[in-house]
């Protein structure tokens, strides 16, 4: 049986504990973007597109 059947819904006994201290605290959660660009995870869009920008200008050009 797994930890989430054995607690019988969709939170894991050690997350109601964090649950509880966060409360207690007056901390919040707040869902946060990651943009994936290649192997690199960025918290800010600007800089994913940046570093996108960056590889397209050193792509090498394709001869016809």
């Amino acid at each position: 049986m797994s930890p989430l059947e054995e607690a019988g819904n969709d939170q894991l006994p050690a997350q109601e504990g964090a649950e509880a201290e966060m409360a207690r605290y007056g901390i919040t959660r707040v869902p946060a973007d990651i943009f994936h660009y290649q192997d690199y995870r960025y918290a800010k869009l600007s800089d994913a597109l940046a570093q996108a920008k960056r590889d397209a200008n050193t792509a090498p050009a394709v001869f016809e």
